[in-house]
């Protein structure tokens, strides 16, 4: 089963490449990104961050991180504090991962209790 898509790279590449006056392949050339990993984020087949192609587009548009993950207009979609974060979490063998996402849910459900949505 295919994970929800969290972050659209596609339409955040556009716009980085609008904003910098470059077309993708132009861009993708900049990066060093080999072409198939590029058109693959370009095009939704890539759903997950690497995060050396992100380091890569921040690098070669002079772009911080967390404003990668800020769509124009928008505000970011990640805080830095929440990007440290889900760096961490990439740390986690997939026996933590799994308790940290038991945790996860555990906190979900008591919110939706206090609000009186069980």
């Amino acid at each position: 089963m295919q994970e929800d898509v969290i972050f659209d790279f596609g339409r955040r590449i556009e716009e980085i490449c609008e904003d910098n006056h470059i077309t993708k392949y132009q861009l993708m050339k900049k990066t060093g990104i080999c072409h198939t990993s590029f058109y693959n984020m370009c095009n939704g087949k890539q759903t997950t961050p690497n995060l050396d192609h992100i380091r890569k587009i921040c690098t070669a548009v002079d772009l911080d991180f967390a404003g990668f993950f800020t769509y124009r207009g928008q505000g970011p979609v990640f805080t830095k504090t929440r990007m440290e974060f889900f760096m961490e979490l990439n740390k986690l063998d997939d026996n933590d991962f799994g308790r940290m996402q038991g945790y996860y849910q555990a906190i979900l459900e008591e919110k939706k209790k206090a609000k009186g949505q069980d």
